[in-house]
Parts: structure tokens; C-alpha cells; sequence
């Protein structure tokens, strides 16, 4: 492809747009090619992209420029509104990429919450654990008591290293859910 295809391209994919937009789109992007020199026609064609991910940008640009300056009728509003539509379709890419982010973000909290309830169970298991095994212990100190005192002693072990288990989850649960609260709070500031 060379700079007079990427143009005829580009044109053909600003077709909705208003003239004097496409012609300020073909202008600047001539110049673009002018500045680079004909001998770099293939490289500036490369760091561009290809004409219809260059519209969508262009179309995409044109329909947030109209949203801001606010549609004086109700067509301007729905021109503005159709044109975001062909900004979305014309890249192809956009979207499932940005579904593929969410997915991953989602699913890194879904691990990191996974884990810290794992972690969690198991401290809350080590409790009753100790808690049943002293019970169980107690029933054995007028029969064997040097049996007893070591089941007593495990019982001891395993209640308190599930408490030292349970005192850093609290604190990270917590954590997390205020930091993941936080950053879903800017998220969403940042979206309005």
C-alpha cells in the first residue's frame, strides 16, 4: 500500500463524516506523509495502521467533539450518537480487548479472594480442630493422662496457629476490600 491507496482508503472510511472534516482528516494526513518524505511512505503507513483503525480514531474524536459543544437538535444529537456506533464498529479490535482487560481484572480478584477465603477456612478449620481435639483430650485425662496432656498440647497448637492464621486474613480482607473499593470509586469517578 502506498500513501495514495492509505488516503483513498481513508476517505472511503469518512464517508458519514461532514466534508470540511474529511478534507481537514486528508489534509493533515498528507502532510503527515509530505513531513516524512516519500521514502518513508512504508514505515509511516506501518506506525499509523491501517485506514480503518485511523477513521475510527478520526470518527471517534469528531463524535466527542460533537458531544462536548452539545447538539443543538435532536438530528445533530442522533448524527452524533450514529457516528459513535461506526466508531465502535470500525474497530474491530477495541472492543474485545477491552472485554479481555475486564476479564482478566475480574479474574485476579476473583483469585486473590479465592485465596484469602482458602487461607481462611483453613484458620477457622485449625480453631474447631483444637477446640474438638481439647474436648476429645478432656475424656482421656482419667484414663491415660500423659495421652491426654499431648492431645491437649496439639489441641492448644492447632487452635492457636489458627487464630495467628485468622488475625492477618481479617486484616488483609479488609484491606483488599477497601482498596478494591477505592480503585472501583476513581474508576468510576473517572468514567463521569
Amino acid at each position: 500500500m502506498n500513501k495514495d491507496e492509505f488516503l483513498a482508503q481513508l476517505q472511503q472510511k469518512l464517508r458519514k463524516l461532514p466534508a470540511e472534516e474529511i478534507a481537514n482528516a486528508k489534509a493533515y494526513y498528507e502532510e503527515y506523509f509530505e513531513d516524512a518524505g516519500p521514502e518513508n511512505e512504508r514505515s509511516v503507513i506501518a506506525e499509523l495502521g491501517s485506514p480503518s483503525d485511523v477513521a475510527s480514531k478520526i470518527i471517534g474524536e469528531f463524535a466527542i467533539k460533537n458531544l462536548d459543544a452539545g447538539p443543538g437538535t435532536t438530528k445533530a444529537g442522533l448524527s452524533a450518537i450514529w457516528l459513535i456506533i461506526i466508531g465502535i464498529f470500525a474497530s474491530p479490535i477495541a472492543l474485545p480487548l477491552a472485554i479481555a482487560a475486564v476479564v482478566v481484572v475480574l479474574a485476579l480478584v476473583i483469585a486473590v479472594f479465592s485465596v484469602l477465603i482458602a487461607i481462611g477456612a483453613a484458620a477457622v478449620s485449625l480453631v474447631l480442630g483444637g477446640i474438638a481435639l481439647l474436648a476429645a483430650s478432656v475424656t482421656l485425662l482419667f484414663s491415660d493422662f500423659a495421652t491426654a496432656l499431648f492431645f491437649c498440647g496439639v489441641a492448644l497448637l492447632m487452635g492457636a496457629g489458627g487464630l495467628v492464621l485468622l488475625i492477618p486474613i481479617g486484616f488483609l480482607s479488609k484491606t483488599t476490600i477497601s482498596g478494591l473499593a477505592r480503585w472501583l470509586a476513581k474508576i468510576l469517578k473517572r468514567g463521569k
